[in-house]
């Protein structure tokens, strides 16, 4: 039986993956405050990759490399659905506004 990835998320990926390589010409490297006081950095050198339920996000912050898992069939807690929309969310956002 073959998972697919909901349609909302799959459409989010694909557009922050474009994005991704549309920022590849910029001066500055991506990043935003998300709510804190402190400027994060999302530094992509690879695309969002899905494979079965999970997505996979690998960035660096600025002081490390993030690795990320997300399972999008777990409805909350720790690396769910939840946390996957945030954080695309977060992403999609800090490129749309480098890119306009």
């Amino acid at each position: 039986m073959e998972i697919k990835t909901p349609k909302p998320i799959e459409k989010k990926i694909n557009e922050i993956n474009n994005l991704i390589d549309r920022s590849k010409d910029l001066d500055d490297i991506v990043g935003g405050y998300f709510g804190s006081t402190m400027y994060s950095y999302l530094d992509f050198n690879k695309h969002i990759k899905i494979k079965n339920q999970f997505v996979y996000i690998e960035y660096n912050d600025g002081w490390s490399l993030q690795k990320e898992r997300y399972n999008f069939n777990k409805k909350d807690g720790f690396n769910s659905k939840e946390e996957l929309n945030y954080e695309l969310s977060r992403i999609l956002r800090a490129y749309r506004k480098a890119l306009k």
